[in-house]
């Protein structure tokens, strides 16, 4: 596990991270050391001394260099970037005494410093043509390394502070300030990189290691070390773990962090180390937790770099069967003709055909969800797997694919995407551009007269000019599809509405759609009229879709379509693949009009693409509704256009005399108050609105003790338990390593 925070002060920081150094009183920094080119430019090497780190986290450099600020702004000393071993290792290392685990996790956590420092670390430089600071990468980073083996309970855990300090050489020889964003940014892909190199040299020892309980990152623990054992030296797991459960939230990495500085007390320096070993060694016996049979088992003499993978194909024969059996104990399931691995079995090597199908694997997962990806995303996707191959093995496989063509990157080589990523948003330009033109107009002369008529009929207000010109638009078109681009409350469902009824009086089926069921549910009310999810909709009429179908099934879908106006809300959340298939439907059904209704900057698709936004810019003929009309207070109407436009500035400033800010861990407490003490008329017509599933439990919790205590609602409630739904992509779903038995849950 990785974490990452910002050193809060120069003074006093090398007293701190020396106090807690590993293993014996009186080491002191001898167990610290300098790290990183950076330091070697400066001369800084071996033990950390206070005056030389203080002064480089004051910005101070040996070289008589200085990081200034700009003037007014403080100076940043720099990052704590903490690198903690699984608990297991821990275990081993400390209460079983196998020193070899010390070194191995301190050598992980230096490769792992020497990939950031590589790939991550960068300061900016003034661009004189735009006038703006750019970032430039440097490739080195003066860090301070301080190996510590306690948890604030003096739990056994081995984990190393290295404190990078906020100076990096610009490639022009400069002394500037680091640009934190990689760094944080990328915080999820050094922990995958860390685990794997971390995980291989603990297998080079002999080691067997197993997937960690939540296994996120590629995380793992030593084989033989039962969850019992790892809970029972972990208690400030328990104490974070009771803090989220008390507060009602999920416990994600945000919410965890915060749990941890809220229970976090300081260690008591009271205790010896020799107390620490006799209270471990006590609980190890208590609990039965038994270290040298485990320690003996793996010290078995292995081959010079051999490892625990090749008792794996010991007795197989045949290099392709070498690497199906490393796969398969890796959970992947290899596809049948991939042309992500296009070589001929046997022809990788069986670490290199692991590599390989990691990487495929990797895309796979990653473009169901995004047309384009980093190349940090794909690092991160591949080494989730475990196995034989570490950050090389895959950078190295996926500079294979780039130079193959199969898969494409931009100049820098930062983002990629897949052949069939780019053939598919190429084939929703072509079936758009097949349908213009080829439509008749739903109404013969000028729409807008009728449309404000019908309007009038039923009861609507008169429609805005922009509106009536989008209500126009639909009818008018001689294009089978175009799309309405409508701020969030521009009234395109109210727009919609004598567009449905013209539609009627033809005689005209109208269908509504979405993404999402519900939300299509919704405007299928709105209109009167069927609605459907979209992928509902494509399984209704996959016989027409792909021609391959029944005849019956084809007939069906042909006098259910043809002429019909079909309307997809919140067009922007459609995928490239569900975009493809409508406007190919559309076309083999001929329908009258396939209208796209949605707003590019509100949602994203939920699968790989963005067509809304592609055939916008493409010509699509589009009307744009950039008025909410739904707002109807004064300082609604002047929020709603600063929201839009991304101006939070003036937002923030106009919602200021409603904000209130209270202490961290009372929001849902504080907001149940302010709603509890409305009328009960106007309690019931306001809502309660949170921004996650944990803040609404725990808002739900302290609204039914105030109705409890107010009599309104019964005192004893009924406890319903719920299964969360697991959301995996399809390649997710096809291996092995998402799911477990319920008893390991």
């Amino acid at each position: 596990m990785i974490s990452i925070g910002a050193v809060s002060s120069a003074s006093g920081a090398a007293g701190y991270y020396a106090r807690d150094n590993y293993y014996t009183e009186g080491e002191g920094t001898d167990r610290s050391q300098w790290h990183g080119r950076g330091a070697e430019a400066l001369g800084l090497a071996g033990a950390v001394a206070t005056a030389a780190f203080e002064a480089v986290l004051e910005g101070r450099l040996p070289n008589g260099a200085s990081i200034t600020t700009p003037s007014g702004q403080e100076h940043r000393p720099g990052l704590d970037m903490a690198f903690s071993a699984p608990k297991s290792v821990s275990l081993m290392a400390l209460v079983g005494g196998d020193q070899r685990l010390l070194a191995a996790f301190e050598a992980s956590v230096k490769a792992t410093l020497g990939w950031v420092e590589r790939n991550l670390i960068e300061a900016r430089r003034f661009d004189e043509k735009s006038g703006t600071q750019q970032p430039v990468k440097t490739g080195n980073m003066v860090a301070a390394l301080f190996t510590h083996d306690l948890s604030r309970n003096r739990d056994p855990q081995l984990h190393v502070h290295a404190v990078i300090a906020n100076a990096t050489q610009r490639p022009d020889g400069a002394w500037r300030a680091l640009r934190n964003d990689p760094l944080y940014g990328q915080q999820a892909t050094i922990a995958a990189v860390h685990n794997a190199d971390l995980r291989a040299r603990i297998e080079g020892l002999g080691y067997r290691t197993m997937p960690a309980h939540n296994p996120v990152l590629g995380q793992f623990e030593i084989a033989g070390i039962s969850r019992e054992h790892i809970m029972a030296f972990s208690t400030r797991r328990e104490e974070i773990t009771a803090a989220l459960e008390a507060s009602g939230r999920d416990g994600t990495a945000a919410e965890r962090e915060l749990a941890a500085l809220v229970t976090r007390a300081a260690k008591d320096p009271g205790i010896s180390r020799e107390e620490d070993r006799a209270a471990w060694a006590e609980r190890a016996a208590r609990i039965g937790f038994d270290p040298p049979p485990l320690r003996e088992a793996v010290l078995v003499p292995m081959e010079p770099g051999a490892t625990i993978w090749d008792r794996v194909v010991d007795g197989i024969k045949g290099m392709a069967a070498k690497g199906q059996a490393i796969v398969a104990a890796m959970g992947l399931s290899p596809k049948e003709q991939d042309p992500l691995v296009p070589e001929r079995s046997g022809r990788l090597s069986p670490k290199d055909f692991a590599s390989a199908q990691a990487v495929a694997s990797g895309v796979r997962h990653l473009s169901q969800n995004e047309a384009g990806f980093s190349r940090f995303d794909l690092i991160r996707a591949s080494l989730s797997f475990g196995g034989p191959i570490g950050v090389g093995d895959i950078e190295a496989r996926i500079d294979t694919l780039a130079e193959r063509v199969a898969l494409l990157t931009d100049p820098d080589g930062a983002m990629m995407t897949t052949r069939g990523a780019v053939a598919l948003e190429r084939e929703v330009i072509a079936l758009w551009a097949q349908g213009k033109d080829q439509a008749a107009p739903l109404v013969e002369d000028i729409a807008g007269p009728k449309v404000q008529q019908i309007a009038r009929e039923m009861g609507l207000r008169r429609l805005s000019p922009k509106q009536e010109a989008a209500a126009s638009l639909i009818l008018e078109a001689k294009d089978r599809i175009i799309g309405v681009q409508g701020v969030a409350g521009a009234g395109k469902s109210t727009m919609l509405q004598p567009v449905t009824r013209i539609a009627g009086e033809q005689g005209r089926p109208v269908v509504a759609l979405a993404v999402g069921a519900e939300i299509a549910r919704k405007l299928g009310e709105d209109l009167g009229v069927p609605s459907s999810s979209v992928a509902a909709f494509l399984g209704r009429h996959r016989a027409l879709l792909k021609g391959d179908g029944a005849p019956a099934l084809q007939a069906r879908s042909l006098g259910e379509l043809k002429g019909a106006v079909v309307i997809v809300d919140e067009a922007s959340t459609l995928s490239s693949r569900q975009a493809a298939d409508l406007m190919r439907l559309a076309h083999r059904a001929e329908v009258a009009r396939l209208a796209l209704v949605g707003d590019t900057r509100q949602y994203g698709a939920v699968e790989a693409g963005k067509p809304f936004e592609d055939l916008q810019r493409q010509g699509l003929a589009t009307a744009e509704l950039t008025e909410n009309v739904r707002a109807r207070s004064g300082i609604m109407q002047t929020l709603a256009p600063a929201l839009d436009r991304g101006d939070m500035h003036t937002a923030v400033g106009l919602l200021n005399p409603f904000i209130h800010e209270v202490p961290k861990g009372e929001l849902a407490a504080h907001a149940v108050a302010v709603w509890a003490s409305l009328p009960r008329e106007e309690r019931e017509q306001t809502l309660l609105l949170t921004s996650g599933r944990a803040l609404r439990a725990e808002a739900n919790r302290e609204a039914q003790a105030v109705l409890k205590a107010r009599g309104e609602i019964g005192a004893r409630g009924v406890s319903i338990p719920i299964l969360d739904r697991v959301n995996l992509s399809r390649e997710e779903v096809r291996h092995m390593q998402p799911y477990r038995l319920e008893s390991d849950s």
